[in-house]
């Protein structure tokens, strides 16, 4: 905190004998208090320029001098023979009023300026407003932002966590502070069984939830049809926790709604609802072990999407036992080393741009594992398995199939006549065996090589190629294999193969 620069009164009124005689051409000399150590004092208000001690009084007793500190004065005469005055001026502000305190300085006395300063130091700042900086390559920045960041627990809010008590307002009044912060604040739920009533809503910008992990920190709704959560934030971040119904309930795990914004899981488990999440947000990602689960009641999806936005499902798992794994009208889903099963159709896509891509997973519903739009859209399965056929609706050209690392492809003779699968690297493709059909069923496929070296095309023992090798296109060619169904032998025999030919 800066000192502010003031005038020495007594000086400046002129200083007296104690007969009440001007002290003419007297010596005043500047210390600090109860020291001989000298201290600087000033001619000007601006504190620039120092007085070279001693400060010689006019004929009248007066004398200009400025002090920026308590300053002990000692007033002599002309000779420095006889002392006038010897005392504390400038003492007088609130800044400069000693103070005592065991919980704040050790007991030791000290000024309230001092304290201050030690506090603004305490966090690094230097600006006078009790600044954070953590180190000294950091940037200065207000406090409140620093504490806005830090983690809030729900049980400073007032939640209980017993599995007994409604915490429905102690968590409200947690999410409403956060949303409300200047920063980004995690709201914490140490390890309990939180019961909550009905939907707990909050927007703002970012918010983040964190808990001990979905074995010990638990949500458990206990509304018939309420939401858990109701979001409105652009960014949130879910780790560690369980959110969970007491028994089931038609409403949403989570429920986000309007529009763009990110959202992320990470190790969070969601059951019993009607949706484990709904969203119509840009970017979804469920990752790190993460857990959605339907219940049996009024059934969405375990994933529920609207929009254009991406869902991404990565080392999890989505189980719905009478619904959907993942449904979208026009959005994109990514699927990497997960699990999706469910009552209905593993993943439902009913948007002409909607797309799939699968890598490392497995895919399965009672209906199919799979249902495309109408239309258009884009499906690329690696490495993925299916428990059933595709219910691939899309028509028109042939379905094409684009794989640049080592996969495999599933043909799908009951819902499409001919199939592309173009290799776009030198890699190994493998055609999966295809399911059965009535005698003399027929569909091609088209193998295509855009990769700039040699692709390896094995198929499943179901196939009987010609001469008993498989077509291999060279780069930048393309065979056309033809295949009709035995269903005596339970194989496709390949009655014709084209010419490689140029792509």
């Amino acid at each position: 905190m800066a000192a502010t620069v003031s005038l020495i009164q007594m000086l400046a009124s002129g200083a007296l004998t104690s007969t009440g005689a001007p002290i003419a051409s007297g010596k005043a000399r500047f210390y600090l208090p109860g020291t001989l150590t000298p201290v600087s004092v000033y001619s000007d208000s601006a504190g620039t320029t120092a007085i070279t001690p001693p400060l010689t009084l006019t004929a009248g007793g007066t004398g200009i001098a400025y002090t920026k500190v308590p300053t002990r004065l000692i007033l002599k005469d002309s000779t420095e023979t006889t002392t006038y005055f010897d005392g504390l001026v400038n003492i007088h502000r609130a800044e400069q009023l000693e103070i005592q305190s065991a919980s704040v300085n050790g007991g030791t006395e000290t000024t309230l300026q001092t304290l201050l300063d030690g506090i603004g130091t305490s966090f690094g700042g230097t600006a006078g407003l009790w600044q954070v900086k953590v180190n000294t390559s950091a940037t200065e920045r207000n406090l409140k932002t620093v504490l806005g960041e830090l983690k809030v627990s729900v049980k400073a809010f007032g939640a209980v966590g017993d599995d007994i008590t409604d915490d429905h307002t102690a968590l409200q009044n947690a999410f409403t502070f956060a949303a409300n912060a200047s920063g980004t604040v995690t709201v914490y739920f140490p390890s309990g069984f939180y019961r909550n009533s009905s939907a707990i809503s909050f927007g703002g910008t970012q918010v983040n939830v964190e808990g001990e992990g979905p074995g010990n920190s638990i949500i458990r709704n206990t509304g018939a049809a309420a939401n858990t959560f109701s979001v409105t934030s652009t960014f949130t971040r879910w780790k560690d926790l369980a959110i969970t119904h007491s028994s089931s309930s038609t409403g949403f795990g989570v429920s986000f709604t309007g529009g763009a914004g990110n959202h992320i899981f990470e190790n969070v488990q969601v059951d019993s609802h009607a949706s484990a999440i709904s969203t119509n947000h840009t970017v979804l990602y469920v990752a790190g072990n993460s857990s959605l689960t339907t219940s049996t009641g009024s059934v969405v999806a375990a994933i529920a999407h609207t929009g254009t936005g991406r869902v991404y499902v990565i080392g999890s798992s989505l189980l719905s036992s009478a619904g959907k794994g993942v449904s979208t009208d026009t959005g994109n889903i990514y699927l990497v080393a997960s699990s999706v099963s469910a009552g209905t159709y593993g993943i439902d896509m009913t948007g002409a741009s909607s797309t799939l891509r699968s890598f490392g997973s497995s895919i399965s519903g009672s209906t199919a594992p799979v249902r495309t739009a109408t239309t258009s859209g884009a499906m690329q399965l690696q490495a993925t398995t299916l428990n059933a056929s595709v219910v691939d609706q899309r028509t028109g050209a042939p379905v094409a199939y684009s794989l640049s690392v080592n996969g495999s492809v599933t043909p799908l003779p009951d819902q499409t006549e001919s199939i592309r699968i173009i290799a776009t690297a030198a890699i190994t493709v493998t055609i999966n065996a295809a399911i059965a059909l009535g005698f003399g069923r027929k569909f091609s496929i088209m193998l295509v090589n855009s990769s700039g070296g040699a692709v390896t095309w094995t198929f499943n023992a179901q196939y009987k190629l010609q001469g008993g090798a498989a077509p291999a296109p060279a780069t930048g060619n393309l065979i056309i294999s033809h295949f009709e169904y035995d269903p005596i032998n339970s194989v496709y025999r390949e009655t014709a193969r084209s010419a490689s030919m140029a792509i």
